[in-house]
């Protein structure tokens, strides 16, 4: 199947740190798991094709939702180009889009993502997927699901804890907080669905997350809510941004987290997300200018 995708970037928006379980393959094709499905998809200039297994009765729909495709990345740019910094960093990855990822398979991942190098994260994620998840088959080959809360919380600490070499998912002192995590939405101790999180104010969902689960501090938080729960004004400080915004906008004066969160939602308003996500894909360019 094919879908026009105007000002999309397929590889930027897979390659820049808010996915871990996207491989590529050969002739550009890219191979995922949506949801409960299984997605095969490249780029040819502005037209995406794609194949979803198994199949669902409007495929379309689920690419659009999953791409942010109906975002109006031309407004966005407009409200977010403030100065020649972020003016670089749109130039140099134009077409990039935030993605709409499920809120439980996102939070667990950035949980897991804290001081952690990328291929250990995606290798930990895979291995809770194929341990924990069910198994889809196509075109010859096993992919799986991210497991849900009540697969995952069969898991035994020990599974997730030790080492790859041990058998485990190399989570270390990061188990505690997946395990947790699970059987607090399992057994429907938070009163609420992660869905619902989209519908709360900015403030009070960044709040509750930090209050509800462990090992979710503001940056995680901010994960979450940018990348699964169409918070697109949460800014999270990871190293790059931070060390980014503290000598472009600041001239390193020391400044502390909530004053660089102030700063962001002041100076870059309601799309502050997407801003922060071409300064970080453009962070080796701009660390030169400092």
């Amino acid at each position: 199947m094919k879908l026009r995708a105007h000002l999309f970037d397929l590889n930027q928006s897979l390659c820049c740190g808010q996915v871990f379980r996207w491989e590529p393959g050969n002739d550009q094709w890219w191979f995922g798991v949506i949801y409960d499905h299984v997605v095969k998809i490249r780029q040819d200039d502005g037209e995406l094709e794609f194949f979803v297994s198994p199949e669902i009765e409007d495929p379309k729909e689920i690419i659009s939702l999953y791409f942010r495709l109906d975002d109006d990345l031309e407004s966005i740019y407009k409200r977010i180009t403030k100065d020649s910094y972020i003016e670089e960093a749109i130039e140099n990855a134009r077409g990039l889009r935030l993605i709409r990822q499920d809120p439980w398979e996102c939070m667990i991942s950035f949980i897991i993502s804290q001081n952690t190098q990328i291929p250990k994260i995606k290798r930990s994620i895979e291995t809770i997927a194929q341990r924990y998840g069910t198994k889809l088959n196509w075109d010859g080959k096993d992919f799986y699901t991210f497991p849900t809360p009540e697969q995952l919380s069969s898991a035994k600490i020990y599974e997730l804890k030790e080492g790859f070499d041990k058998g485990g998912c190399a989570l270390g002192y990061r188990a505690k907080y997946v395990l947790s995590s699970a059987l607090l939405l399992k057994n429907n101790s938070l009163g609420l669905s992660l869905e619902e999180f989209r519908e709360m104010p900015y403030d009070h969902a960044h709040k509750i997350l930090q209050e509800s689960f462990c090992g979710i501090g503001p940056k995680v938080a901010d994960c979450i809510m940018l990348f699964s729960m169409d918070k697109l004004e949460a800014c999270p400080l990871d190293t790059w941004i931070r060390k980014i915004i503290l000598n472009l906008y600041f001239k390193n004066k020391k400044v502390n987290d909530r004053k660089i969160r102030e700063f962001c939602s002041e100076y870059f308003g309601e799309f502050a997300g997407y801003a922060q996500e071409y300064l970080f894909c453009n962070r080796l360019k701009l660390c030169q200018y400092f």
